[in-house]
């Protein structure tokens, strides 16, 4: 059953993470709620110049694994812009949210949807998996540009949430292009954490 205006002291929840307070969940129109829940991009390849690690960043042709790591922060999740108790034991929910990176990623992507499965009452803490799509912009050691992605993990009852966002190697822009990869974003939903992984250029 959908909720519609929704108007009390209600748990809202984004990947484990339980905010607690007085908040408004307004179902959007039949048309948002026919809505897909598709999951991520393809992943392609592309050519371009990467940048070296070692004494200095530089151009350079890379076709091997290049280590990454740095922290990330959620500058702003929600709140949902659509939930349904599809189930007594699931509860789905949209949700935008912000994130930065510093480190190895020095960027943000910016009101990313996430959608979100949540196996219990809409208003109760317990597990999670979400997906959700979209574009990073900022630089990837040293060198500027863009890509599209997608990012996909779990979280528990308690909010620790671990997730591998994967580049999307044909979307990549400016010095960027070329990259491809992976990095694992583990830390405290709603608040941040530490990201490690591995990419090249081709």
């Amino acid at each position: 059953m959908n909720l519609r205006s929704l108007s009390s002291k209600v748990a809202i929840i984004f990947s484990g993470l339980t905010l607690v307070g007085f908040v408004g969940l307004v179902t959007t129109t039949p048309d948002a709620q026919a809505k897909g829940h598709g999951k991520g991009k393809g992943h392609g390849k592309g050519k371009g110049h990467g940048k070296g690690k070692g004494h200095g960043k530089g151009h350079g042709h890379h076709n091997h694994p290049l280590a990454v790591d740095g922290s990330f922060g959620v500058v702003s999740m929600g709140p949902p812009t659509w939930a349904s108790q599809e189930t007594p034991d699931l509860c789905v929910l949209l949700l935008p949210a912000t994130f930065s990176f510093t480190g190895d990623f020095d960027g943000s992507f910016t009101d990313c949807e996430f959608y979100i499965e949540h196996y219990g009452p809409c208003d109760q803490p317990a597990p999670e998996s979400f997906s959700s799509a979209g574009s990073w912009s900022g630089a990837v050691l040293g060198g500027e540009g863009s890509f599209d992605f997608s990012f996909e993990g779990e979280i528990d009852a308690q909010g620790n949430a671990l997730g591998d966002l994967v580049i999307d190697g044909g979307s990549c822009t400016g010095e960027l292009e070329g990259l491809d990869g992976t990095i694992s974003l583990d830390g405290v939903t709603g608040v941040g954490g530490t990201y490690s992984g591995a990419v090249e250029f081709d």
